[in-house]
Formats: C-alpha cells, structure tokens, sequence
C-alpha cells in the first residue's frame, strides 16, 4: 500500500503515487494539515474553532461539514480501503493506521537522534511557508 506524502516545511504539498493531490479549499487542506499535526483525538469543537472561527455559529458549523467531507472524499478518492478520519461521538481523529508519511515527523525523529543530515535534506522552509486562513487566527496561532 503505498503512502499519503505530506509535506508541512516549506510550502505544503500532498502527493499520492508520485502525483501531487490538490484539495481545492483552503480550510479544508488546513483541516487535514491540523489533523496530521496533533495525532490526538480532536473535539469537533475545537476544530470549528480553529478553522471557522470568525463565521457565526450557524455558518461555521455548516462550512466544517462541507470541509470534513471534502477532506474525507479526497482521501478516500485515494485509498477506499481505509476509514481515514474516525469519529468518535464528538471527537475526531486521523486514523493511526492510515498510510501517512509527514515530514514534520520525520523531522523531528532526526533531529532528535541527531541525524542531522537527514533532518537537513527534509527542511524546505518554515512551517507551512506562504499558508494562512483569513480571519481565522485560531489556526494562525
């Protein structure tokens, strides 16, 4: 089974068998970005928040919908196989056997034991360079 790609340093790309996969909404990539980067369950709130933040309640909760299951379509365009995002009453969380490759992770793990040569080849930039959600400054912070 081949692996998701995400890379966050530097400008953020997604590939999948050697293709880079777009996901047109902006939120919805800063979703999945978000979800990658906190490897624990998120509550549904939390991630309106941080994501629709500035939206009145009705709006947001509307938006997050339509972002969740934009992300969800995507992935699951990718391998149908596997349940990508779980829910779990009002918790949701990247499923940990899903196929992913985060640089971030890999990142850290090198710096960590200090195979810096490694850890240098994978720097492309900052942290998610050039991305940003307008009017949000949850998911900014």
């Amino acid at each position: 089974m081949q692996q998701v790609i995400i890379r966050l340093l530097g400008s953020p790309e997604i590939r999948y068998k050697e293709q880079v996969i777009r996901i047109p909404r902006r939120r919805s990539r800063a979703l999945l970005f978000y979800m990658v980067c906190t490897h624990t369950p998120q509550p549904r709130e939390r991630l309106l928040d941080v994501l629709c933040g500035e939206m009145d309640e009705e709006s947001a909760r509307h938006n997050f919908k339509t972002l969740l299951a934009e992300v969800r379509a995507q992935l699951r365009g990718l391998e149908p196989s596997i349940e990508w995002i779980i829910g779990d009453g009002d918790q949701l969380t990247l499923n940990p056997l899903a196929p992913l490759w985060l640089d971030t992770e890999i990142f850290e793990t090198s710096a960590a034991t200090r195979n810096l040569t490694q850890a240098i080849e994978l720097y492309r930039g900052p942290f998610l360079d050039g991305f940003f959600l307008k009017d949000s400054p949850s998911f900014e912070a």
